[in-house]
């Protein structure tokens, strides 16, 4: 799902024993304040994605497996594009797209969530997945983006759960906890990783 290429007007999605035909009209359609033409590193979007969770969460659940959700910003975006415009702003979300599908697994989906990206992990526990991210926090932090003689430096701010919980009877109960955690991320000044813990205390 994640090739090059692979934006075609119908998509066929095949997970288990299950077929999925997914139509799409725009393949990289975003806020308006945040559109772009790029087409390299393709993006489901929240409809697509939130399909996909439902699936993998289910399957996690029959066969026992881990599964990971993060749920990722980029720190400052609308501040940087109010400050330098809507060039920087698309080259930043352009670079951090290439960025995540370039460091994830083939098996991982990537899809936009708003403003922000939830990236699905199966197969993937906590531990691998918070090195899967921090690797790709650290890749990112280290670009340059120059602006009339400026560097920017970009980074992220993630909220991270998984599946192994007593309340993952719901796929949306990950996804609500993968949120709270990046809420404890941005509260504390963004760019680091929150891991879902059960007793509500954060953790880097």
């Amino acid at each position: 799902m994640r090739r090059k290429g692979l934006w075609s007007a119908i998509k066929l999605v095949v997970v288990v024993d299950q077929l999925f035909v997914i139509e799409r009209e725009d393949p990289m359609a975003m806020d308006d304040h945040l559109k772009t033409d790029d087409i390299e590193s393709p993006v489901l979007n929240q409809a697509e994605i939130m399909g996909i969770l439902k699936i993998e969460f289910s399957r996690s659940r029959r066969y026992n497996c881990p599964l990971s959700c993060a749920l990722i910003q980029i720190d400052r975006l609308e501040r940087l594009r109010d400050m330098y415009g809507m060039g920087i702003a698309k080259e930043i979300y352009s670079n951090t797209i290439q960025m995540l599908n370039s460091n994830t697994r083939l098996p991982d989906y990537l899809g936009r969530m708003g403003d922000r990206f939830l990236l699905i992990m199966p197969h993937t526990d906590r531990l691998g997945a918070v090195i899967t991210l921090n690797r790709i926090r650290e890749k990112l932090s280290s670009l340059d983006f120059d602006i009339s003689g400026k560097v920017i430096k970009v980074t992220l701010s993630v909220g991270l759960a998984d599946n192994h919980e007593e309340d993952s009877i719901f796929n949306d109960s990950i996804l609500k906890r993968a949120e709270s955690s990046l809420k404890n991320v941005i509260n504390r000044g963004g760019n680091g990783i929150n891991v879902h813990d059960p007793s509500n205390q954060p953790q880097a």
